[in-house]
């Protein structure tokens, strides 16, 4: 066999170390994949030749690097499930980060979504309880507790922010705030099987709906009486009633329904999700792609990721268990593209301004 075909083979291996386990989280991993791949590595280093010194080495290397990331997911595996809830914690913490750096980091504080960032706080609330005092995770409850204190600044500062526009400019923002709460509901729930909504999600969306209502009635009580802006005060309204309807649809539709049926449905989604990302992004070149898209991918597969956990409490099932696996495995990826695209766009958009003018 020649070095070119197990330089070949010893590749295909770590590009499957590197797609299943590495930067990925622990507690969720397959030691009997993780032990094949050992298995494969150490079968090809007693093939190699004696003149294989550079591959030998790699392979040294590599096996080195298997054997210590399977120890390092067999302790947090065997720690109990409060060990292992903890590390999931932390996971799900690093997630919302990439979440708050999308949606929120450099964004015009005046239309951020405040509903999203009460729930992002709450979470990390609990995220923090379940792993604090646990071995080994020490560095990651200090990033957790360090991300918390930004994001309850974040809670202050934006309604100042709105505070202090005059009550025309508050109700243009309003009404923007409005029009996001509209496209979140198309996004998550328009044209979707009712049993496999997440009814707390369509809860924040109405309770973002009652906190603009009242608002833009008190702006409409300080003297702002456009025929824009009082339809928008009947349309924020009548979408109210609307998601408060269906909210109590989604309930019965899931009530009514098997939990293999509402697995089903939840991995549906997820299947639709990952082949639109390979349809419009795997393998494609960064800065062609359409951030605002991907942006989309990573909103609806986050809230996948938490239909299916929201399920695995209430009603566990194997099968939802290891499609939330996956799906967590493809979030993780995706978020990091996203930030790689959105880099690449702002380093064009910074070269743009300082190109030299004729």
């Amino acid at each position: 066999m020649s070095l070119e075909t197990l330089t070949a083979q010893a590749d295909a291996i770590h590009t499957r170390y590197r797609q299943q386990f590495a930067g990925h989280a622990r507690a969720s991993r397959d030691l009997a994949a993780l032990d094949t791949l050992i298995a494969e590595a150490k079968a090809l280093h007693a093939k190699l030749p004696a003149d294989a010194d550079t591959l030998r080495a790699t392979l040294d290397e590599w096996t080195t690097l298997y054997t210590t990331e399977r120890e390092n997911i067999a302790k947090i595996q065997s720690g109990g499930p409060d060990v292992q809830a903890a590390w999931t914690a932390a996971e799900w913490a690093l997630l919302t980060f990439y979440r708050y750096n999308r949606d929120f980091a450099g964004q015009n504080r005046q239309t951020r979504d405040l509903g999203l960032l009460q729930q992002t706080i709450a979470e990390q609330e609990s995220w923090i309880k379940l792993a604090e005092g646990k071995p080994g995770l020490e560095e990651q409850v200090a990033r957790m507790q360090q991300h918390l204190v930004m994001y309850k600044k974040e809670l202050t500062e934006i309604p100042a922010s709105r505070a202090a526009l005059s009550p025309a400019d508050r109700s243009k923002v309003l009404a923007t705030l409005a029009n996001h709460q509209f496209a979140l509901y198309r996004l998550h729930f328009a044209d979707k099987p009712r049993h496999s909504r997440r009814p707390a999600l369509l809860s924040r969306l109405m309770g973002q709906l009652q906190m603009i209502h009242a608002e833009m009635i008190t702006v409409r009580d300080q003297g702002v009486r456009t025929e824009s802006h009082l339809a928008n005060i009947t349309k924020v309204a009548e979408r109210i009633r609307h998601h408060n309807d269906e909210r109590a649809n989604i309930e019965r539709a899931r009530m009514a329904r098997t939990t293999r049926e509402v697995t089903g449905a939840l991995g549906d989604d997820a299947n639709q999700l990952f082949a639109a990302f390979r349809k419009d992004f795997a393998g494609q070149p960064r800065a062609t792609r359409n951030i605002q898209l991907l942006a989309e991918l990573c909103e609806r597969t986050q809230e996948v990721a938490r239909a299916m956990n929201d399920m695995q409490r209430e009603r566990p099932d194997d099968l939802n268990r290891k499609n939330l696996a996956i799906v967590l495995d493809q979030l993780r990826g995706w978020e990091r593209e996203f930030e790689a695209v959105r880099n690449i766009k702002r380093a064009e958009a910074e070269a743009a301004k300082a190109a030299p003018t004729a």
